[in-house]
């Protein structure tokens, strides 16, 4: 089965990034006809590294900015976030903690299962 060499050239490149999705569908159809198959192609359709990075690197900053605000209002003050410093001023607050139990430690669990050394 040999493939055009436009297709050759752009898999082998690893330029697999369509600005539309009609370029991603004319590429789909060129290969499953090449190809010979009548499956769909499972494709992920994702940012190019450039525009990927940017956008962490936009984000990350953003979330910098904000975590720097909540520590000037004092949201984060001591290290204790709001939840856990008024667990007891919670309605029917006993001062318990909510949620999941903590874990056992570690050798309870292996002894458990039998790994315990």
């Amino acid at each position: 089965m040999e493939l055009p060499d436009d297709l050759q050239d752009r898999i082998a490149s690893g330029d697999l990034f369509f600005a539309t999705a009609p370029e991603a569908i004319s590429f789909d159809s060129q290969l499953r006809a090449a190809t010979g198959s009548k499956r769909k192609l499972s494709w992920r359709y994702r940012w190019p590294d450039a525009v990927r990075d940017e956008v962490l690197a936009r984000l990350l900053a953003l979330n910098a900015e904000r975590y720097a605000e909540e520590v000037n209002v004092g949201l984060h003050a001591g290290g204790r976030s709001r939840a856990s410093g008024n667990s007891a001023a919670a309605p029917g607050g006993s001062g318990k903690r909510r949620g999941r139990p903590p874990k056992a430690t570690q050798a309870a669990d292996t002894e458990q299962i039998g790994l315990a050394l």
